[in-house]
C-alpha cells in the first residue's frame, strides 16, 4: 500500500509540476505577445507623432476662394481624414469622409515624380512621401476670413494634428507691410599700397 501511495503521490506532484510549467510558458507567452503589440502601437503613435514635424501647411485667400497647401517631407505616406475651417464670424467648415465629395472643393497633388493630379476633393485623402497638395474651396470667402485652419491625418490607427498657417509672402502674395527701412550710406574710400613700405603694425 505504502509502495502504492508513494507511486500515486509521485504522480500527482509530476502533474501539479506540469501545470506549472505549463502555466508559466502561458504567462510568458502572452508577456511577450503584450509587449510585442504595446511596441507595435507605440510604433505607429511615434509616426503619427511625427506627421505635423514633416509637413508643412499654410492658406491662402484668392478672392473669395480659400486655397490650403500642404507639403509633406515624411519618409511615409499618411491620410488626410479631415479639414476643420473656424471663420471670423464663428461660422465653420468641416470636412470628414462621411461627408462625401465636397463639389465646391478641388484638390491637386503634384507627386516627386512631376505627375499632377487635380480632383474634387474627397476624404480620406492619402499624400505620399515628397508629395504636394493644394485644397481649393471656392467662393467660401464672402465678407469673411478664416480664424483657425487644421488639418487631422492618421497613421492608422493613430490621428494626430496638422496646423495650417497664413501664408505670408515678401513679393505680395500675402498680406504684409514691410516697415520702414532706415537710411544708410555708403562712403567709398581709395587705399594706396606702397611695395616698399614693411608688413604689420
Amino acid at each position: 500500500m505504502r509502495g502504492i501511495s508513494a507511486i500515486v503521490g509521485t504522480v500527482i506532484f509530476i502533474m501539479v509540476a506540469l501545470a506549472f510549467v505549463g502555466l508559466a510558458y502561458i504567462m510568458v507567452d502572452a508577456m511577450n505577445r503584450v509587449t510585442e503589440l504595446s511596441r507595435e502601437v507605440f510604433s505607429v503613435q511615434a509616426k503619427a507623432a511625427g506627421i505635423p514635424f514633416c509637413t508643412t501647411g499654410w492658406w491662402i485667400d484668392q478672392g473669395t476662394d480659400l486655397v490650403i497647401n500642404l507639403t509633406s517631407r515624411c519618409s511615409q505616406a499618411f491620410m488626410v481624414t479631415g479639414i476643420t475651417i473656424v471663420f471670423d464670424d464663428a461660422s465653420y467648415l468641416y470636412a470628414a469622409p462621411d461627408n462625401g465629395t465636397i463639389t465646391s472643393a478641388t484638390v491637386t497633388i503634384v507627386y516627386p515624380t512631376g505627375t499632377t493630379i487635380t480632383q474634387q476633393l474627397e476624404l480620406p485623402l492619402g499624400i505620399p512621401p515628397g508629395a504636394t497638395m493644394n485644397i481649393t474651396f471656392a467662393n467660401i470667402l464672402d465678407n469673411r476670413e478664416p480664424a483657425t485652419i487644421t488639418l487631422t491625418a492618421t497613421a492608422s490607427p493613430t490621428v494626430t494634428v496638422i496646423p495650417i498657417r497664413y501664408y505670408y509672402d515678401i513679393y505680395g502674395v500675402g498680406n504684409i507691410t514691410i516697415p520702414p527701412q532706415p537710411e544708410w550710406s555708403v562712403t567709398l574710400v581709395n587705399v594706396t599700397w606702397d611695395p616698399n613700405e614693411p608688413y604689420g603694425y
